[in-house]
């Protein structure tokens, strides 16, 4: 049995699509319970909440906050939030192009081993 064999994909690779133009409402226009958990990023007075609620099925958003280009990822898994700037999603991709890569190489020499 291949090490690899007894991972399963539960979705497709970039099934989960990110949020690439929120929408906002002002604080007295929002209905959500008072606890409600935000992810909040501010900008140079400028700021966003992001609902952890919505971030659950979603997990990125690709944003702009007073000019800043931001990339704000949420883990349901881990209850973890990160805030970076748009290059993080650029090396997001990138290391998604790798791990790819690694997994085809790491498969192909265990075929070679067995």
């Amino acid at each position: 049995v291949h090490l690899l064999d007894q991972f399963v994909q539960l979705v497709p690779r970039d099934f989960i699509e990110p949020i690439y133009e929120p929408s906002f409402a002002s604080a007295k226009e929002i209905t959500w319970p008072d606890d409600s958990d935000v992810i909040g990023v501010e900008v140079d007075g400028h700021a966003r909440a992001y609902p952890v609620s919505l971030l659950n099925s979603r997990e990125m958003v690709v944003d702009r906050v007073g000019g800043v280009p931001i990339l704000v990822t949420w883990c349901p898994v881990c209850a973890t939030a990160m805030v970076d700037g748009i290059e993080a999603l650029r090396a997001y991709e990138a290391n998604i192009q790798a791990v790819e890569a690694t997994r085809s190489m790491i498969d192909a020499g265990l075929r070679v081993l067995a």
